[in-house]
């Protein structure tokens, strides 16, 4: 079943990320999914009233998102950290959903298909419940094993695959990769900001997980189309030095969202050439990027490779049989991708790329 995601509510109870360290000691960081249910079913509670309840001013506790059959509302950014946890380790380091505790299967769909999207974005973090961070019988009736079972069964989270010794693939194009489409708004960053901080996407947009920062105030101020909106203020762009990334643009920033844009039209991938035969031979390179992102094709909008949510991290060898021609993601020249010996695909400039040593490699 789909889901309704309402995204109108906005509530003031959290700990912004950014002051996260100095209130719990820690970053705000994404490790776990913590389970809560609203409160006993004999008190009749609902859906519009805890959202009301846990948006209210000067109050404190919140969650991260509201659930129940059919509909998920976020009510705090995920950058944030909610009151949820009762325990400092559980409100800067997980997500908090709070589920209609009559438990019916329709909000056992519906929580457990928020999860795998979730897991989608953030990798597959493991679920937590309410009383293991903190002494309370929440989140109740709840069954953590089952809504795992659902979201990994029903909606069919990939598992890594065994890497079995055999012959070399053969590497055959990939189908064209279907066009990114504007989200019909426009980012702007004014002139007086000296820098801004980007994140990757499968990570999350808190402080210690950028890739790099912009500068509009370079270029009296920058304006990018928006592709979508991971979550209320944090908007997915594509920059010129960085490709797609996430940026954080709530209103206190300055940032302003406005009116329809043109979808920018999608940059044309040339059919990839199949390679000459690899080699039996495998060949070391040490990734040289922050992090080296596995492809299941040659080209970095093809699916993250199965096994590897979080890429290679930087100073990590990758065992390659070869390189093929691929997409050229900054068109400077860069087209070559390493073949792994999985027969998944790494970029070679994220990789100690020398143009003149990948011959060697077929």
């Amino acid at each position: 079943m789909a889901y309704k995601l309402e995204t109108q509510y906005n509530s003031p109870n959290f700990t912004a990320g950014s002051s996260v360290p100095s209130v719990y000691g820690m970053l705000r960081l994404i490790d776990y999914i913590t389970i809560h249910w609203w409160g006993e079913p004999s008190l009749r509670p609902s859906y519009e009233g805890v959202v009301a309840y846990l948006c209210r001013q000067g109050g404190n506790t919140s969650a991260h998102e509201v659930i129940e059959a059919g509909r998920v509302a976020v009510i705090i950014d995920h950058i944030n950290a909610a009151w949820h946890a009762g325990n400092a380790t559980g409100n800067a380091r997980s997500i908090g959903l709070e589920l209609n505790p009559r438990a019916s299967e329709g909000d056992y769909q519906t929580a457990a298909e928020r999860v795998r999207d979730l897991w989608a974005f953030y990798g597959e973090k493991p679920l937590k419940a309410h009383r293991d961070w903190f002494s309370t019988a929440c989140p109740g009736v709840y069954d953590l094993a089952k809504l795992e079972r659902l979201a990994k069964g029903s909606f069919g989270v990939p598992t890594p695959t065994p890497v079995v010794a055999a012959p070399a693939p053969v590497v055959t194009a990939p189908a064209p990769a279907a066009p990114v489409v504007a989200s019909g708004k426009r980012l702007t960053l004014p002139a007086s900001a000296t820098g801004w901080n980007i994140y990757p996407l499968n990570r999350p947009p808190v402080n210690g997980m950028q890739v790099g920062k912009l500068n509009p105030s370079l270029f009296g101020g920058l304006t990018y189309d928006i592709i979508r909106m991971n979550q209320p203020a944090v908007a997915v762009i594509r920059t010129r030095d960085f490709g797609e990334v996430q940026i954080y643009v709530g209103p206190e920033t300055g940032a302003v969202i406005s009116g329809a844009a043109s979808a920018p039209a999608p940059t044309p991938i040339q059919p990839v050439p199949a390679p000459a035969a690899p080699s039996a031979e495998l060949h070391s390179r040490t990734v040289t990027n922050a992090v080296a992102w596995v492809r299941t094709g040659p080209r970095a909008d093809a699916p993250t490779a199965p096994g590897y949510p979080e890429g290679i991290a930087k100073g990590a060898t990758l065992s390659i049989r070869g390189f093929v021609a691929g997409q050229d993601p900054y068109n400077n020249g860069n087209d070559a991708w390493y073949v792994t010996r999985s027969g998944f695909f790494v970029w070679a400039n994220a990789a100690g790329n020398s143009l003149a040593g990948l011959p060697k490699l077929n």
